[in-house]
């Protein structure tokens, strides 16, 4: 049985609430937010602990696993905080608003010999990993050009801080670094980025080091949230849009196939295969290093856009 501290009662503290009781060997002991009353609201249904004492939770030798809802900017602080006591660390992305930030994080992680896991969620979308398994099967060939698209819901005003784009890093950080880290995953490493950002709006052309050209583009525009793409290369099309369906379309050779989605939650498949990399059943599928490149990748075309210039990685 693992034992797991949550900080942070917000959406995504909930949503990983939710998970946790579907995933055997797993309890949930203590639920903190700087709300008292929405982590005692929380903690109810589940019979543990609220409070707004982080140091309830890092200081409880029984707690293993820090779960990190936390806004952004104190990302950093809860990580090495519960590294250094010896906890398992798993994070929602991104790893930290500043690349320094996200380095100390790892150096605290190794130091303390714990397990890291940054929630990049859409690893764990069968889509997502189908593409990584076509590409690296070689049949499709070399891709030459990807599209995709990221709409997010509109940042709500009563959470002030995702409304606040000094918290979460703004569009680029907080949306579209899910396309960043998934394209590294599949085409490698970055060599140049060229990216305009406006309050509810970006677009970013990423030119890979095996010369894939990506144009990426996202909005806060939408009360839904989707994903769509397309890769392109010599054996064909590899299409997918979040708005209509949840299979991905292969065309090649003249044929199209669809393959049968999988009703798995994501959130389910990422924190239980970080409980299985506590317990040494497993790697993490997203390493801190990956996760702190997509950051790299990011804050590299924030600084494209604001200078309205490429910038090399």
């Amino acid at each position: 049985m693992r034992t797991i501290g949550i900080l942070g009662a917000g959406r995504m503290g909930r949503v990983h609430v939710r998970t946790y009781e579907g995933i055997p060997g797993v309890r949930v002991a203590a639920i903190y937010s700087r709300n008292l009353s929405n982590a005692l609201s929380l903690a109810e249904g589940l019979r543990c602990k609220g409070t707004d004492n982080a140091d309830d939770l890092l200081d409880d030798p029984d707690i293993q696993v820090l779960d990190i809802c936390l806004p952004s900017p104190l990302h950093k602080e809860f990580a090495v905080r519960g590294a250094l006591k010896g906890k398992h660390i798993i994070l929602e992305k991104p790893i930290a608003l500043e690349e320094a930030d996200g380095r100390e994080i790892l150096a605290a992680c190794r130091s303390a010999g714990v397990q890291l896991l940054v929630g990049h969620i859409v690893r764990f979308l069968p889509v997502y990993r189908r593409v990584k398994r076509v590409l690296e099967e070689g049949e499709f060939g070399k891709p030459a050009i990807v599209r995709t698209t990221r709409v997010g819901r509109i940042p709500d005003s009563q959470e002030t801080w995702y409304s606040d784009p000094r918290q979460t890093g703004g569009l680029l950080v907080d949306l579209l670094i899910h396309d960043f880290d998934c394209l590294c995953w599949w085409f490698g490493p970055v060599r140049t980025v060229f990216a305009r950002e406006f309050p509810h709006s970006a677009h970013a052309t990423l030119r890979f080091r095996n010369k894939v050209i990506a144009h990426v583009q996202g909005n806060w525009t939408h009360a839904a949230s989707w994903a769509k793409w397309e890769i392109c290369g010599p054996g064909g099309l590899l299409q997918y849009d979040g708005r209509t369906s949840s299979v991905l379309t292969v065309y090649e050779e003249g044929k199209m196939v669809q393959e049968s989605p999988v009703t798995l939650s994501p959130f389910e498949r990422e924190l239980a295969h970080f409980l299985d990399c506590v317990n040494g059943k497993a790697s993490p599928l997203v390493t801190g290093e990956e996760a702190l490149y997509a950051l790299r990748v990011a804050l590299a075309c924030r600084e494209s856009s604001a200078s309205r210039k490429p910038v090399e990685l």
